[in-house]
């Protein structure tokens, strides 16, 4: 299954952003200002051991915020403790599974 998955990076399918929380970083909270961010664009969450990855299938990205998506989640990401990467290509960790000790989780939407 994690070859498979794994696999669709190379075609891109899916945008990515790592959310990895430090300090005083509430990763719900920063979920939800991702959330606030795409607009109507439908999102997955898969909740890690140190975060989440935000997943946004390219195709569905809501046609107003192309244009500002990116600058304002690289804004969000300069006010948190922690990382918001934003990547074509990432390993996202298969929900269920185990990573470092703890399971990845599917958010329900």
């Amino acid at each position: 299954m994690k070859t498979e998955i794994h696999r669709s990076a190379s075609r891109q399918p899916y945008l990515d952003r790592d959310v990895d929380a430090a300090g005083n970083d509430d990763v719900a909270a920063v979920v939800r200002d991702i959330r606030g961010i795409l607009g109507k664009t439908p999102l997955a969450v898969v909740r890690t051991r140190g975060g989440a990855h935000v997943l946004v299938k390219r195709r569905q990205l809501d046609p107003a915020v192309k244009a500002s998506f990116y600058g304002e989640l690289q804004a969000l990401g300069q006010r948190l403790d922690g990382l918001l990467e934003i990547r074509g290509d990432a390993m996202v960790p298969v929900p269920g599974s185990s990573q470092g000790g703890a399971v990845p989780r599917l958010l329900r939407e």
